[in-house]
């Protein structure tokens, strides 16, 4: 299924009828006991769908969702999320404060985020785009942490990452354009200065060693 098509079931009348139960259970109850397929949802203020308009996934406890060419514009806040799919989705000013994300997969998307004290564990960001778009929050935060992540071909522009932690990640090929670095941590595997375009790295560590704490 392509992008079209997933976004296309969402105007179908006997695809809203069937999905219902799943909405329900990721917007109501806030999780999940079985794995959904909600490729193409859209959440938030640009929503189509009048009900997904003031919905959000703030403390919600999901596991094995595929929310892939999502268009997202909402908030995670508190959230705690495994093995979900965002390939290919649209984060537009999300918030994922105190959130945390394991084993996920943002390949291709575009992340317009913010957020303090998140988490990310084994997820992949490969050829993800994190970026500032007109009237959004432009920056992921501060007290990231990335641990064990992939971000092979991934290009931060104007993203500030203000005391991030990057922990034994993979930056092949990846770019940071512009970017707020200052105070930010890259260890274990550390991209190269030649990845840094204009960046402000004051503050910024490289080391080759897992920290003891991540304070």
């Amino acid at each position: 299924m392509n992008q079209q098509q997933a976004m296309a079931r969402w105007r179908s009348e006997q695809f809203l009828h069937e999905i219902q139960p799943a909405l329900e259970a990721v917007f109501t109850a806030k999780r999940n006991h079985h794995p959904l397929d909600l490729r193409g949802i859209r959440v938030g203020a640009e929503a189509v769908l009048p009900y997904l308009r003031d919905k959000d996934f703030s403390h919600a406890q999901l596991t094995g969702i595929d929310l892939s060419y999502a268009q997202l514009t909402t908030s995670f806040d508190d959230g705690d999320f495994r093995r979900i799919r965002f390939a290919k989705a649209h984060f537009t000013g999300c918030t994922l404060s105190r959130a945390r994300f394991s084993d996920c997969a943002f390949d291709a998307a575009i992340l317009n985020i913010e957020g303090t004290e998140t988490t990310f564990e084994r997820c992949s960001f490969s050829d993800a785009r994190f970026m500032p778009e007109p009237h959004a929050a432009s920056r992921g935060g501060p007290h990231l942490v990335f641990r064990s992540c992939d971000f092979s071909r991934a290009t931060f522009v104007e993203f500030e990452l203000i005391a991030a932690r990057f922990i034994d990640c993979n930056f092949t090929d990846a770019v940071f354009d512009r970017c707020n670095l200052q105070d930010t941590k890259f260890y274990v595997n550390v991209p190269d200065l030649p990845q840094f375009s204009n960046c402000n790295l004051r503050g910024t560590r490289f080391a080759f060693e897992a920290p003891e704490t991540e304070g």
